[in-house]
This record gives C-alpha cells, structure tokens and sequence, in this order.
C-alpha cells in the first residue's frame, strides 16, 4: 500500500486552534506485525456507511504514500459511539470536580487521558514510570536532534563549507526555493556556481505555505533523477517544509532519504523541527513528522539574510519570539530548552529594533538574530510531548486557510495569548 513499516501517522489538524480535528478524519494509521498489513482508525461525529469509511480511508492512504496502489481491508469494525461524552453544561456544572473527587475513595485511585495523571495508584500503593516528556521540572528526559549534523553560523560560512557537508563526492543537488529569490536576487544562480558539478535541477515555484501543487512537480524533478541525493532549500518556512516533506514522500517511493541542507533567510526556525507538510488546494495545511525529516545541515549566512524584506524579517523575528514565549509556559517544556530560550528572548528583545534601522546592512546582528532564532526551538527536544502552544495553533489556523504569513499571525495572535494565560493562570502571570 506504499506506507512505510513501522512507521504510525496520526493526524495533527495542525488548522485548528488546539490540534483537534473537526471533520470526518482518519486520525491513526498503525503498522501492525506484518510489515504490508497496517491498521487504520477513523472518526465521525455520525455513524457513516462501511463503503464510505473505507473510501476516505483509501484516499488518505494514497496521500501519505504518494501512490496510486488501491488499498484492500482485510477486517473492518465499526464502534459506535466510540465513547462516553460530556456535555459543556456538565462540564461547567462542575462534572470533573465531581470525578476527580472520586479519587481515594475507599482507597482506589484513578489514571487516564481524561485525568492526565501519570501516577497509578491503587490501595495505598504507588508506583510512578517515567516517560520521555513530563511535567516535572527535575525528572524527564531530553532527547537532542541527533539527525543535525553541522550548523555553520556567519558571513560567507555557505562560501567555505557547502561543499563539504554534501554527502558523497558524486553528490547531485536539487536546489529548492520560491521565485522571489530565483527572480529577484544572485543567490540561487551563486549557488548554482558554488555546486558546480554537484548541481543537478533548480525549483524556484514553491510558493507561501507550500502549495501541494509545488511539492509535486519538485517531488517529480527528484524521483526522475536517480542522481540526486540531496536537496538544499533556500528561504524560509515554505521551501524548507516543503523540502522536508519532499524528502519524506520519496524515502516512501524509493525507500531511501534525502539528505537535507538549508539556507534560511528567515527567523521563523522551520529548520528546527523534524516536521513539515503542505497546502492543500481548499488551504488546510496537512503535516508530516519523522525523525528522518529533520535537516541535517544548517547554514546561518547573514549575507543571504540581507536580501530579506524588513517586514518578512522583523516579522519572523516574532515568530522566533512566539516560540520562547511558548517554551514558558508550554507544561512539558525541558530545562533544557528553557535556558537556551532565555538567552533567545533576551538576544530577539535587544536585537529585533535595532534591525529595523540596521537590516540589512549590519551582518554580525543579522547572525545573532539568527543564532536566537535557532536556540527559541532547536532545542526544545525531539521527544517533547505535545505541539507547540496557543499562539502557534491559532496561527496554524489563520496562515495557509487565509494566506497570512506566518510571522504576521504571530504578530496578531501573541499578545493576546499572553494576556489569556496571565489572566488564566497566576502562575503563567509571573
């Protein structure tokens, strides 16, 4: 069926505010114990016919495995309802007041998604496991990206070490931006001379949020190419998601990963994440997430920054803030990241008005914007539990859907989220 063994999918409805799906959805898709045979779940409000279920099922299979292979279901079950509800009167009325209440009585203790607790007790006795993301501050685990292999940071660090970090002396690399720096700037066509021989196609369609369309026609320039093995996206959010997404399509074709390279000239951190995904025609961004989709070579070159437009630029810088602000009060966030985070925040406060006057002129501001780009998300942590925050969701659901850059829906949704969560919770508040 063209799905990767081992491999789970699970829909993040990354359009809505807090990652919920609201239509009818396949929301798991699980390798079983043979390899070809794979489990899928689905959701609706109503109950549906078996034909049509199978159907929509069938049609997300061919999305996420880029093939035309028809499925076939060897068992199908239908539970419905799939589970109890609780009505928004009950639940003001104070219906989990009630049920948390239960807890200790006659010496039985409860856990589950509903009472998010990770402490299984029972009689008196305890027992607590530990997971790889919690909200202890002094007892989790943090796993580092360990797909990173070079993070190069500096004027004419793309000049002295591109070459170097290609993964094969007979490397070919499909270069992969938007036509805004393809028409408008000397980059692509200087890094078509720096690749020389190593250079073999050029995209420059991909468009603001990584039209499905786009993905395609580059997926197409690779899969027709046995040459290429590495992709070098140049740019920001859009051209890096959508190589990250290309990468992962074609491992699912040929069996075999890209190796991913980026130049971003923006400070919207998207080369931080193992994650991307596209738009789809209707505007819904659909996600993607692997270990491998993560970059394995980032290069932070404030000569190809200066070619950004100061409104993309200080924009995205408050996208780079968005994600610090998040790292506070996101309830699984490491220490780890938390540090780093710190230091963002302070180097993005100090530094985002000076580049409105000094953009794009002054280069060692530009890379430590850079550097406080990276350290806001670089190191949250591959095994952070849960997505980003309020903001990034509410963000998620105005960007693709109504065309808003990213960096602009952080501008608009922010603040506003900061003042919710103060007033929501004293301690988010200090």
């Amino acid at each position: 069926m063209g799905l990767k063994p081992g491999y789970i999918y699970e829909y993040a409805a990354n359009h809505t505010p807090f990652n919920i799906p609201l239509e009818l959805y396949t929301f798991r898709i699980g390798a079983s114990r043979v390899n070809t045979t794979f489990y899928a779940f689905y959701g609706a409000t109503t109950d549906l016919p078996e034909d049509e279920v199978k159907a929509r099922i069938a049609d997300d299979i061919k999305i996420l495995s880029s093939n035309s292979t028809t499925s076939r279901f060897l068992a199908f079950a239908s539970h419905t309802p799939f589970k109890q509800q609780v009505s928004a009167d009950a639940v003001a009325n104070g219906f989990y007041d009630q049920l948390n209440a239960l807890q200790g009585y006659r010496g039985m203790h409860y856990t589950g998604n509903a009472l998010d607790d990770l402490i299984n007790m029972q009689n008196g006795t305890s027992s607590k496991t530990p997971v790889a993301s919690s909200n202890d501050p002094i007892f989790r685990l943090w796993q580092p990206n360990i797909q990173l292999k070079h993070l190069f940071y500096g004027h004419s660090s793309v000049n002295k070490h591109l070459c170097d970090v290609l993964p094969s002396p007979s490397s070919k690399v499909l270069i992969l931006t938007g036509q805004s720096l393809a028409t408008k700037t000397p980059l692509v066509k200087e890094l078509q001379a720096l690749l020389k021989e190593h250079h073999a196609a050029t995209f420059s369609g991909i468009r603001q949020h990584g039209h499905f369309a786009d993905v395609d026609v580059a997926q197409e320039i690779v899969l027709q190419d046995d040459s290429i093995d590495t992709i070098l996206s140049l740019g920001g959010g859009s051209p890096i998601d959508s190589a990250k997404t290309i990468a992962y399509r074609v491992s699912e074709i040929k069996g075999k990963w890209l190796t991913h390279i980026t130049i971003p000239t923006t400070l919207s951190a998207a080369e931080c994440t193992a994650g991307g995904g596209y738009t789809k025609s209707d505007g819904v961004k659909v996600g993607f997430m692997a270990p491998e989709m993560a970059v394995k070579a980032i290069f932070y070159d404030p000569y190809y920054a200066s070619f950004t437009p100061k409104e993309l630029w200080l924009s995205t810088g408050m996208r780079a803030m968005d994600h610090v602000v998040e790292c506070f009060y996101h309830p699984y966030a490491s220490e780890i990241w938390k540090v780093q985070s710190l230091w963002a925040a302070h180097a993005l406060f100090d530094h985002l008005p000076k580049a409105r006057d000094s953009q794009p002129h002054d280069f060692n501001l530009t890379t430590q914007l850079q550097i406080a780009a990276f350290l806001s998300s670089g190191l949250k942590g591959g095994n952070l539990k849960g997505g980003m925050g309020l903001s990034h969701s509410l963000g998620h659901a105005l960007g693709s859907p109504y065309g808003i850059p990213h960096g602009v829906t952080s501008c608009l949704t922010l603040g506003l989220v900061v003042k919710f969560k103060a007033q929501a919770s004293e301690e988010d508040a200090r």
